[in-house]
């Protein structure tokens, strides 16, 4: 539980800067969102999307489509979007998530060396969209190859900051965002 409001209020506070480029605030239910399946920029898709009052989209930031190399990242698919969603004022909800045929035999992580790789990947996602509003998710369907929660705790813990710094910067966020609402100093 402790894991999981840790990286809740590491989401939360990351995006605090996001409220001043013109994004919903960071909570999901201030509007409704539609799951995709693309990357790019494809403008159809985007323009309707927005037509259509979406709020936000989730799509899954996949591991093995960004690190094809180990050690090297290539954000570009996830680049566009991300500038193409935010010309349109949508938030995006990316999912960090999958194996990596690099370190894992399966779509699942289970070994040392991928918790490890994959808590790079993670930290390397976050550091290049820092500011940008993006909402973090911890990987989709995980019952689906790791049954055992200590084991999916195993592959969140690498990704996440202590509680404790995650809380005390959520305070620092939260004192800024009244600041900026009420003109006051912090």
């Amino acid at each position: 539980m402790r894991m999981a409001m840790g990286l809740a209020i590491a989401v939360i506070a990351g995006g605090a800067l996001a409220w001043a480029a013109g994004f919903p605030p960071l909570t999901v239910p201030d509007g409704l969102g539609v799951n995709i399946h693309f990357t790019g920029a494809p403008a159809r898709d985007l323009d309707m999307i927005q037509a259509a009052g979406f709020k936000f989209i989730r799509m899954d930031f996949a591991w093995s489509a960004v690190e094809r190399e180990k050690g090297v990242y290539d954000f570009k698919a996830y680049d566009e979007l991300t500038e193409a969603l935010a010309k349109r004022g949508i938030r995006a909800l990316y999912i960090l998530d999958y194996g990596n045929g690099l370190y894992e035999s399966e779509q699942s992580v289970r070994t040392e060396d991928g918790r490890q790789a994959f808590a790079r990947f993670a930290a390397a996602a976050a550091a290049r969209y820092r500011g940008r509003g993006i909402l973090w998710e911890l990987w989709n369907e995980p019952n689906w190859r790791v049954r055992n929660p200590v084991k999916m705790r195993a592959i969140a813990r690498p990704t996440s900051l202590p509680a404790s710094t995650t809380q005390e910067r959520f305070s620092r966020s939260r004192q800024k965002a009244a600041s900026r609402r009420t003109g006051e100093r912090p």
